[in-house]
């Protein structure tokens, strides 16, 4: 996995994560509420822009959990698409926007994902704090919770696979002759 691709799998996870802290308070405070729709319009703005597509919402939509949740999804997807298709030569191609403000810009693609990723932490720092200052808990969003939480889960599927294969059921299981590991499946 790249390092944009971690970046862009943070932000996806994180994006979720302070969204669901966001939902476990009675009311979410309208401050944190406008930051994280902020974030996620920016984020839509950036993913328009480098697809040459006019943006459906502004930089600061007014916007509520639900619909963050589906701008979100809907952001994060159109990402993971342009990064799967982004080779080296992509990611130092040009990219011309005109800016919220109207000023026309040249950049290269790789430095506007860096930009988005990054613009996201800050804000979802905010956002925490904001959550924190309004008696809630937030939830962590830090990139090495993240990578710990990967690292947990692969030996979690590690474990589960070395516990199937353990089985004695999957031991004293013969091959039938039909399946692929028998010798007559192979001598055809």
């Amino acid at each position: 996995m790249t390092s944009l691709s971690k970046l862009f799998a943070h932000m996806a996870w994180a994006d979720a994560r302070t969204l669901e802290s966001l939902r476990a308070m009675r009311e979410a405070p309208p401050q944190a509420l406008d930051l994280l729709a902020h974030l996620l319009g920016a984020e839509h703005a950036w993913l328009r822009r480098v697809e040459m597509k006019s943006a459906a919402y502004t930089i600061w939509p007014t916007i509520g959990l639900d619909e963050c949740e589906r701008l979100s999804r809907a952001n994060h997807a159109g990402f993971a698409s342009l990064l799967a298709r982004a080779d080296r030569l992509a990611l130092a191609s040009i990219v011309t926007y005109v800016n919220s403000s109207g000023n026309t810009f040249d950049t290269p693609l790789e430095d506007i994902l860096v930009h988005v990723a990054q613009h996201g932490m800050y804000h979802r720092g905010q956002v925490a704090l904001l959550v924190r200052a309004s008696g809630g808990a937030p939830i962590p969003t830090d990139y090495i919770v993240h990578q710990r939480e990967l690292v947990q889960r692969e030996l979690v599927q590690r474990e589960l696979v070395q516990r199937e294969l353990d089985t004695p059921d999957a031991r004293s299981t013969p091959a039938s002759p039909a399946s692929p590991a028998s010798p007559a499946a192979m001598s055809h």
